[in-house]
């Protein structure tokens, strides 16, 4: 362990030692390292029934946890001969993180990039239906400011023609007048009674 920690720093890692154990920092990156003796599992017949107990059986190990997990144990080599494949399994390993969190990176940008596109786009067209909405319904109320001025123009005349033009029928005649002029798209005179009225649906308007 020590000459292993030699070399980490040498390569220019960092190394940690806490309560928790040991650990290699690579590039950033926290590599716990778990340096044991291996052990085997064999069944006990202490007892009336079978359990098993744990024997050491000589064999160091040493691991590595996580994404970068590898495991390196005594046998035709001894562990200090694995130093230098350790630590390119450790090196390689965070390289392989780095690319792959990169990778991930882009990905989401350019998801992002592609959401934020179809929110733009969707944004145009409630834009353009909503414009066009409103283009549908001033032409609709122009429409219908024709039709009130014919009607108007047409009372007015059968009046004067039947000779009806009394004084209730003049104020009745002044209140459709300030009413259509109200309604109408190119006048909008006010009206403080129907102040709080959508010309657009003739209900209240929302609060």
């Amino acid at each position: 362990m020590e000459c292993l920690l030699k070399m980490l720093r040498l390569r220019g890692h960092n190394v940690e030692v806490n309560s928790q154990g040991a650990y290699a920092i690579v590039d950033g990156e926290k590599i716990k390292m778990i340096y044991r003796e291996k052990c085997k599992r064999v069944v006990s017949t202490k007892y009336s029934w079978n359990s098993h107990e744990f024997h050491a059986n000589g064999l160091l190990s040493f691991k590595t946890d996580g994404f970068h997990g590898g495991e390196w144990v005594d046998g035709n080599k001894q562990i200090e001969e694995y130093i230098p494949a350790i630590i390119a399994k450790m090196e390689i390993s965070v390289k392989d993180l780095h690319r792959m969190q990169k990778e991930h990176r882009e990905h989401m940008a350019e998801l992002d990039a592609e959401r934020r596109k179809v929110q733009t786009l969707q944004e145009q067209k409630d834009k353009e239906l909503a414009d066009f909405k409103s283009l549908l319904s001033e032409a609709n109320r122009w429409n219908n400011v024709q039709l009130l001025r014919n009607y108007l123009e047409a009372s007015e005349q059968k009046a004067k023609q039947t000779n009806t033009q009394t004084t209730e029928f003049e104020q009745w005649l002044n209140w459709a007048k300030e009413k259509t002029d109200w309604y109408d798209p190119f006048v909008n005179s006010p009206d403080e009674l129907l102040a709080d009225i959508d010309k657009v649906s003739l209900l209240p308007k929302k609060p």
